[in-house]
């Protein structure tokens, strides 16, 4: 996995993460076989359907969306630590690249997942100097 970290006038830190093919296609492999084992199929006992007939029935999308939940967070958090960042809110993300790993021949760049997280650390306050501030208001509305 592989985090750019860019920080923008606004204070905004916007994270670009890139998740490897092959950890896309582990994932995927895990997320099919976990919904094997809970699948009902005409015919079968729930989760002793033959593996092939699954798949042929299980909805792309769906398995997308689960890869998606699974490794996003991991990734999100392993380059927050990589950047050593303390963000004070929850991160907006936007997925800019998703191909389906299954057609994985090669380690091809253009397999690999890419997402962004948008999020924000706790602004730097400076009091330098806020105790004569203080006194300098007091003063002046006590006359």
């Amino acid at each position: 996995m592989t985090a750019a970290l860019q920080k923008l006038d606004d204070g905004t830190i916007k994270l670009t993460i890139t998740i490897p093919a092959p950890v896309v296609k582990k994932t995927q492999e895990e997320v099919v076989s976990e919904l094997v084992k809970n699948a009902k199929l005409a015919g079968f006992r729930k989760g002793k359907a033959p593996k092939k007939l699954v798949e042929e029935k299980l909805d792309k999308q769906e398995v997308q969306e689960e890869v998606l939940k699974k490794l996003l967070p991991s990734a999100y958090l392993e380059a927050i630590k990589q950047h050593n960042l303390k963000p004070i809110i929850n991160p907006k993300v936007h997925v800019d690249r998703i191909e389906d790993p299954s057609t994985l021949s090669e380690q091809s760049e253009s397999k690999n997942w890419q997402f962004t997280a948008l999020t924000c650390e706790m602004p730097e306050v400076k009091l330098d100097g806020y105790k004569e501030a203080i006194a300098k208001l007091i003063l002046l509305n006590s006359i």
